[in-house]
């Protein structure tokens, strides 16, 4: 792989708004929020709002319900609120905010102030991302963290697979399906596709020689890699660590990615009380 690929800037993985002392009950204004609030949600991130109470945060943002919109008294319950999310750092975080004096955010993060706020989020939508992560539209940075890689569909064999949805989106932002290792339709497709629709873009690797060389593998890393991906966490219902799943680990390895191998009810569990939980694999 291009070593220019391992510089390439990641999306970020959690949202953090700070809207400061700006005057909401101003129409013009509420406007504003009401939009940048509105392009947060369509990026499918976790979102934490710096707020007095539930009831100021801006109209869009009041019918999305937890884990997903959390509400932060200040600044450094944000960021406490922040490192209980799985793999996240401040260089992971957006910051947009309506402070922009010295100080006022903290060093590390993304900032971006309100007036720039919306062109910046819808640059990380889910519907410009998905175009991108299929290669029909030329690469761009910050389009993925971190893919999701099924080395099987047994979503049965997770206690409760609704939290992929409520949880996935705390651990990754792509899913890479392998024909030739789950199957390409379907009942557990279609499931999957519906829980993790919101958050994270599915890109399919159609090769029907896949384990004869894999080119379309290598082809489907390098383009995600190129858009900010840096790590695969494959998941599967056991860990038995077959020549099928060898050869799966060796080309994202070989494509200059970190890898990570969990069972499907492990993943959901990755970010509950275990704060960068994986990071010494």
């Amino acid at each position: 792989m291009d070593r220019n690929f391992h510089s390439v800037k990641s999306r970020p993985k959690v949202i953090i708004l700070h809207l400061g002392s700006v005057e909401s009950g101003a129409e013009r204004m509420c406007g504003v929020l009401d939009g940048i609030s509105e392009a947060a949600i369509a990026t499918g991130l976790p979102i934490i709002v710096i707020a007095s109470s539930v009831g100021s945060m801006p109209a869009p943002l009041k019918d999305i319900e937890a884990p997903r919109n959390s509400v932060a008294q200040d600044s450094q319950q944000a960021l406490n609120m922040m490192t209980k999310m799985a793999f996240c750092e401040l260089s992971d975080v957006l910051w947009v905010t309506g402070v922009m004096e010295n100080g006022a955010t903290p060093e590390g993060v993304s900032r971006t102030p309100l007036e720039e706020a919306i062109p910046r989020l819808q640059s990380l939508s889910n519907s410009h991302r998905r175009a991108s992560l299929r290669g029909n539209i030329p690469a761009e940075p910050e389009m993925a963290h971190t893919i999701l890689l099924p080395l099987d569909l047994d979503l049965g064999s997770m206690e409760d697979p609704h939290r992929l949805l409520t949880h996935g989106r705390f651990i990754f932002d792509a899913v890479l399906l392998l024909e030739g290792q789950v199957p390409m339709a379907g009942f557990a497709v279609k499931t999957l596709e519906k829980l993790v629709a919101d958050f994270a873009p599915i890109v399919t690797n159609l090769d029907n020689d896949f384990f004869d060389g894999g080119e379309e593998l290598r082809t489907n890393l390098r383009r995600l890699s190129a858009r900010g991906a840096k790590s695969v966490i494959a998941v599967s219902r056991h860990l038995d660590d077959g020549p099928d799943y060898r050869f799966v680990e060796e080309q994202v390895k070989a494509g200059g990615l970190l890898w990570y191998h969990t069972a499907w009810d492990g993943l959901v569990k990755i970010n509950i009380g275990t704060p960068g939980a994986l990071r010494h694999e």
